[in-house]
């Protein structure tokens, strides 16, 4: 996963357009994204990378995966129950 992909799974989730409309600050600096994520503090925006765009370009024989459309979380811990 990447901060991108947590960005828009959160806005997903909440049910709002853009984090910011969270009043919960940048994604960015908040504690627990930099801790797993450490992002470099000179990054002002999210780049817009997938973790299937990183997987594309990382497999041996450049065959892309199959992207699912974007499930909830929700949706997915309820399928895996």
């Amino acid at each position: 996963m990447t901060l991108y992909d947590l960005e828009q799974q959160l806005c997903l989730e909440l049910s709002v357009d853009e984090f910011s409309q969270l009043s919960l600050g940048p994604l960015l600096r908040n504690p627990v994204v930099v801790q797993y994520f450490q992002p470099p503090q000179a990054l002002e925006q999210i780049p817009k990378v997938t973790a299937t765009i990183l997987l594309f370009f990382q497999h041996p024989t450049g065959v892309p995966y199959a992207c699912p459309e974007p499930v909830s979380l929700t949706a997915r811990l309820k399928l895996q129950a």
